[in-house]
């Protein structure tokens, strides 16, 4: 069964923007949507041209990578039992961002404990999982919007629309966690039927995902998956927690472009805002969670018209659309980026490590890049030497992206 939350939290949220065109995504309610699985036991993917740029960060755990094909770059196809119970192919090309971060772990000093590196691997398969079944991106980030011809924008907003509707049908109360918890279902449904969504959609869509493969990889243990809101920053995101085991919280945030990882190296837990909503699941509770997303988004799939005429809505006439796009564009909160997942002070200690070039340092970085690549389960000695600069590049890009951004919004 759900928990209530209480009003504090160990941690704290990233900052977002607005779920719509020009309000706020249901702060209060604490809606974030989950993700459906198809009967064959993976969630649903909608077949909707890709966006470029929609969060296409880190791999699985610790696995060698390679090139991803085009079509698999291309194309969100369900996820089956075996793959839930095996993550990604080595032949994947998006684990780099997750070995990034291994490596900065250990040039900061502390290496992933092994314990959580098949954790951290599952929890970013379920963020791949996410951004991949919703394949035309954020309806509040610029990037998406312009990708899809500004169709990210407006299917989100209509599965707004569409999931507030399921919850007056279900007369559902905000004041109880059970009702969070359907209200996140039938906000997943509807984006997950839209093929986009911002960052509540996202977190309850992963929640489901990790729910799922925990169910698929027969884990038994009492690990828990928390929905969470902060009004304040405006933003929904999910954790993977072990009771009594605070150190071993993974953040999943499938609307920033990082990787998941842990909540103490997470920009979240240097926030002021303090998640103010949620729920969480965990064994029954979140098995039934993922049924009733997989049993809603197949009734809206097999219904479209009512998204279809909320997408309609949405749009602004053909005349004056490019004003209204321009608008949006610089004025409204639509044009923000996301923030990065990396915590500002990670970042700078790293970023310090990385920026040395006498021999000593870039020796002792190919090192520790040739260690993960080992942990990736790389042997030969050609493979290792060629790795290695990608993992130190994909550990750059990362902690680069959080040192540029400054983390002004916390």
């Amino acid at each position: 069964m759900p928990d209530r939350l209480s009003g504090t939290s160990p941690r704290a949220p990233l900052p977002t923007v607005p779920a719509t065109a020009s309000t706020t995504a249901r702060p209060t309610a604490g809606r974030t949507e989950s993700s459906a699985a198809p009967d064959r036991g993976g969630i649903p993917r909608r077949e909707l041209p890709p966006a470029a740029g929609a969060g296409s960060s880190g791999g699985a755990a610790l696995r060698a990578p390679q090139q991803a094909s085009p079509e698999r770059r291309s194309r969100a196809t369900p996820m089956d039992a075996s793959q839930a119970r095996h993550g990604r192919p080595a032949s994947d090309a998006t684990h780099l961002p997750l070995l990034g971060y291994a490596l900065a772990r250990r040039l900061d000093g502390r290496p992933l404990p092994p314990e959580d590196i098949p954790r951290l691997q599952r929890a970013q398969d379920a963020v791949l999982d996410t951004r991949q079944a919703l394949p035309l991106g954020r309806g509040n980030v610029l990037e998406d919007a312009l990708a899809s011809g500004y169709q990210s924008r407006y299917r989100a907003q209509a599965a707004y629309m569409v999931s507030h509707r399921m919850d007056r049908d279900a007369h559902l109360r905000n004041s109880d966690a059970d009702s969070l918890r359907k209200s996140a279902v039938h906000l997943a449904a509807a984006s997950l039927a839209a093929g986009a969504a911002n960052c509540d959609g996202r977190a309850a869509i992963v929640l489901g995902q990790y729910a799922q493969r925990l169910q698929a990889d027969g884990v038994d243990s009492a690990e828990s998956v928390y929905q969470l809101s902060s009004s304040a920053l405006k933003h929904s995101w999910a954790e993977a927690r072990i009771p009594g085991q605070p150190e071993r919280t993974i953040v999943l945030d499938a609307w920033t472009d990082g990787p998941a990882i842990l909540a103490e190296d997470s920009m979240l837990a240097t926030a002021k805002d303090k998640p103010d909503s949620g729920f969480g699941v965990v064994g029954s509770g979140a098995i039934r969670t993922t049924k009733e997303i997989i049993a809603n988004t197949e009734t809206l799939r097999r219904q479209p018209q009512e998204l279809d005429q909320m997408v309609t809505m949405m749009q602004p006439p053909g005349a004056i659309a490019p004003l209204v796009h321009w608008f949006d564009d610089r004025v409204s909160a639509n044009g923000r980026r996301p923030m990065p997942v990396i915590a500002p002070d990670f970042a700078r200690r790293v970023i310090d490590q990385l920026d040395r070039f006498d021999e000593a340092s870039m020796q002792h970085r190919t090192a520790e890049a040739i260690h993960v690549a080992r942990a990736a389960g790389v042997t030969g000695e050609a493979e290792l030497e060629a790795l290695a600069p990608q993992i130190e590049a994909a550990s750059l890009a990362l902690i680069a992206d959080t040192v540029d951004r400054k983390a002004d919004a916390l």
